[in-house]
């Protein structure tokens, strides 16, 4: 929840989290034959905390649709573009151009 990260840094937060969740399986394996204990996968995902990975994620994923939409209010009100022109453009405007490149 830390509020000055960029939205690079929370994309790669949530790409970081899905690995854990990934190779649960793999590590409840490792640490079966280890201990030479079964766990089941239901154990397994509260044993090791792999819950905190999918709530780190969802918020992750809650931070990004903010930070969007943000970025996409702010070129809003900075643009004042025309969106009731009467006019036919053949080209977008640089304003429509860069949003779509930044998205």
């Amino acid at each position: 929840k830390e509020k000055n990260l960029v939205l690079s840094q929370i994309v790669q937060v949530s790409i970081n989290t899905s690995y854990p969740q990934r190779y649960s399986s793999c590590v409840e394996t490792f640490v079966s034959s280890q201990t030479g204990c079964t766990v089941s996968s239901t154990q397994a995902k509260d044993l090791y905390g792999l819950k905190m990975f999918d709530n780190v994620k969802e918020e992750a994923k809650r931070q990004i649709h903010v930070k969007l939409t943000e970025k996409i209010d702010e070129f809003f009100e900075l643009s004042r573009y025309n969106w009731s022109t009467s006019e036919v453009r053949e080209y977008p405007s640089d304003y429509m151009t860069d949003m779509l490149t930044y998205l």
